[in-house]
């Protein structure tokens, strides 16, 4: 999230009586909570893939990053149609 957003958001926050920062503030626990925990099992995926020496090295990469990354285009028939008729 660039830093203007970040700004806006404050901007519109002052304007909310102290029960609703209350609840965005629960809110946003939650949600760091649950972001945390991603976190934590993605670092053990990681870990479990170098330690059975399947991976060497796991890239780093911004989920703002995995966002912005264009779709690849695959020529044919759909790769869900590719699968079902490769399972039959």
């Amino acid at each position: 999230m660039g830093q203007a957003t970040v700004v806006r958001t404050l901007e519109m926050a002052r304007r909310l009586s102290v029960g609703e920062l209350r609840e965005v503030e629960q809110g946003l626990r939650r949600m760091l909570a649950s972001a945390q925990q991603e976190a934590g099992e993605a670092e053990r995926l990681d870990a479990a893939l170098i330690g059975a020496g399947l991976v060497a090295k796991v890239p780093s990469v911004s989920p703002t990053e995995r966002r912005d990354r264009p779709l690849a285009s695959i020529k044919g028939a759909p790769l869900s149609q590719t699968v079902v008729e490769d399972r039959r």
